[in-house]
């Protein structure tokens, strides 16, 4: 039995952008390949790569990162 990852998650979009932060939103994955418990987005900040996770699961989502650098 083989368990795979989900497809991508869909429709991802800038909402809005200030000096240091970001809106994004997305739509859930078209194959979710099972329940989806939360994402994690990962960017990068004083060039190490950090990870916000959101522990929701909405069909549509919307997350802002802040305290990032201008």
């Amino acid at each position: 039995f083989h368990v795979s990852a989900p497809s991508s998650p869909r429709n991802v979009k800038v909402l809005s952008t200030l000096a240091t932060s970001i809106q994004l939103s997305w739509w859930e994955p078209a194959r979710p390949n099972g329940i989806i418990q939360g994402y994690r987005l990962y960017f990068k900040h004083n060039n190490l790569t950090s990870v916000q996770p959101v522990g929701q699961n909405k069909s549509a989502m919307v997350e802002t990162l802040t305290r990032l650098s201008k």
